[in-house]
């Protein structure tokens, strides 16, 4: 039960609560202005204070941890484990919760932090208690698929907007798993069903991922299943031991380098060589040639073509003819005495060029022959390399191969967890028949006060979990959606008013009644509290006053369970006392 709400600043309207059925009613005063709006006064502002005080998160700079409301603290007295506990928050440092004393019947005690003077505890603490002494939830509740203090508290004080949309989650973006967690848990079934249904949920994304990745692991153009990739694996392997052989066969000289540069210089020193004896073979043509041409002039020849001429030469003319062809002959013979020496001293170079050519050659082919049978490093690291390469690719297939097995193995393992399950989750579900008939019978007697005609909570149990869902005649319409989750909400009150531990408690924010009919809210407001007052748990409701159902509640004293009204006269009006 919520006693009361309050803060430190003496502006802010504190409201103390009773048990059982209590209103804050958000009235439109006379001297209010069309553009005021009771929409801001703090009717869901006080719903969020209360989240606030028991453990939800807190963004800096958001909600009520806004810097306008800097140096602010709230707090909430509540009954906890048979006794009352006060317990407040700070907007300015929301990560821990403080009390005034120790409380020795909490099962975490308060303790006083190094530079702190008051007791306190972390939210993460506060929050375990808060599900031990409100859920009976294990103070050491392991995390995963679990009820959690938050997410069951909020079945009990609907706080957004998206929490109205369906009975069976508290907000619009709730996971499937939680949803099915803290429904089953709240009814009475078996949550552990779900909670192993939802593991079992994440075995089978794993492995389908795992199998994406399995797939992306197959050779590079390879195609078909186990047996193929076996047949792959041999071949590779059995490359791969061949080129082991090689390997150990491979033989590299140690002057393998110097044995390959002087070949090279060799091979260089041959071409040039013959290159210069191109050179001489023509020069030798040329000489020979030039040596067969060459003759002497003949001066009687000179002589005779005078004589025929009949022209009679002196003797002084006959002498000049004799000296210059005596002259002109040795002209001719000492140049053929210098082509013949060159001939030969050419003959005699280029028979020893070929001769330098012919040793070199056999030096070379030597060198060629060693690094014929004696093979370059570079070849015996590319052997190497291409080992590492064959027997890494042998090795990726037998993991591929270790996958798809593993794939396999799982897959059927997945299917008969899957199967026992079900067994499991059917049995059980058989089992809590009576649990399932009480809350079907509460909530049909709920919307049956409502609308005459019974309601239907349906609970079933399939493949992928629980199954539920509510119906009431005229659902098309939103309010009766609404009435849905009223009558679900009270439901679980109920039901849980006769547990101990129990939140003993339910809290309706305004929005849950907006459009509504009128009868069916003043119903509502009616069977709460006499649900509230006979089962001994607490009901909170905030209304605007114009939605408050006068004419359908006759004999029914409603302003006797306003504990606080808020208006919009002045900002003292409002919850906070201030505006922003």
């Amino acid at each position: 039960m919520i006693r009361s709400i309050s803060s430190n600043q003496p502006s802010f309207r504190r409201v103390a609560f009773q048990p059982g059925f209590n209103l804050v009613i958000a009235d439109c005063t006379q001297q209010s202005h069309e553009r005021d709006s009771r929409n801001g006064l703090g009717k869901t502002l006080l719903l969020e204070i209360l989240h606030f005080c028991l453990g939800a998160d807190a963004t800096v700079g958001k909600g009520l941890c806004r810097p306008e409301l800097a140096g602010w603290t709230f707090t909430v007295e509540l009954d906890l484990g048979g006794r009352p506990v006060t317990v407040t928050r700070r907007v300015d440092a929301p990560r821990r919760v403080y009390f005034p004393e120790a409380y020795g019947h909490l099962p975490i005690r308060p303790e006083r932090q190094r530079g702190e003077d008051q007791l306190s505890l972390s939210i993460t603490e506060w929050n375990a208690v808060l599900g031990a002494l409100t859920f009976g939830l294990p103070l050491d509740s392991a995390s995963g698929y679990t009820p959690s203090f938050r997410s069951l508290f909020s079945y009990f004080a609907r706080r957004s907007k998206g929490s109205i949309l369906s009975p069976f989650t508290h907000h619009e973006k709730q996971a499937e798993w939680d949803k099915q967690v803290q429904t089953s848990y709240l009814l009475g079934l078996s949550w552990e069903t779900a909670s192993q249904l939802q593991a079992l949920k994440d075995q089978k994304k794993n492995l389908k991922d795992f199998k994406r990745v399995v797939k992306t692991g197959i050779v590079r153009g390879f195609q078909g299943g186990q047996g193929d990739l076996e047949a792959k694996r041999v071949q590779v392997e059995a490359e791969a031991t061949r080129t082991a052989n090689d390997l150990a066969q491979f033989r590299v000289h140690e002057r393998y380098r110097d044995i390959e540069r002087d070949a090279n210089r060799l091979t260089e020193e041959i071409h040039k060589i013959s290159n210069e004896n191109y050179g001489k073979r023509r020069s030798l043509t040329t000489y020979e040639r030039s040596l067969a041409e060459e003759a002497p002039p003949n001066a009687r020849e000179v002589l005779a073509l005078y004589e025929e001429a009949q022209v009679a030469l002196p003797d002084a003319v006959r002498r000049r003819v004799e000296e210059v062809d005596a002259f002109h002959r040795t002209v001719v013979t000492n140049r053929q005495q210098f082509l013949a020496a060159e001939c030969e001293r050419l003959k005699v170079e280029i028979k020893a060029n070929d001769e330098r050519v012919r040793v070199l050659s056999e030096e070379r082919a030597v060198h060629l022959n060693i690094l014929k049978t004696h093979r370059a490093l570079e070849e015996y690291t590319r052997l190497q390399d291409k080992l590492v390469a064959l027997r890494t690719q042998a090795q990726d297939i037998k993991h591929v191969i270790e996958n798809l097995q593993k794939l396999k193995q799982g897959e059927g393992e997945i299917r008969l967890q899957s199967a026992q399950l079900e067994q499991r989750g059917r049995r059980d579900y058989e089992e809590r028949e009576q649990i399932r008939d009480r809350a079907i019978n509460l909530f049909n007697e709920n919307s049956q006060f409502l609308y005459e005609a019974p309601g239907k909570l349906l609970i079933d149990y399939r493949e992928a979990g629980f199954k539920f869902d509510v119906e009431i005649e005229r659902a098309d319409s939103d309010g009766i959606a609404q009435m849905k989750v009223f009558c679900f909400d009270l439901m679980l009150a109920q039901i849980w008013a006769d547990k101990n531990p129990s939140p003993k408690f339910l809290f309706h924010d305004s929005r849950l009644f907006d459009g509504v009919d009128e009868r069916q809210r003043a119903k509502a407001l009616i069977l709460a509290e006499r649900e509230a007052r006979t089962r001994g748990f607490q009901y909170i409701c905030t209304l605007n006053s114009d939605s408050v159902p006068t004419g359908q509640l006759a004999g029914f004293n409603l302003d006797s369970f306003v504990r606080l009204r808020l208006t919009d006269h002045d900002p003292s009006g409002c919850l906070l006392g201030v505006r922003f």
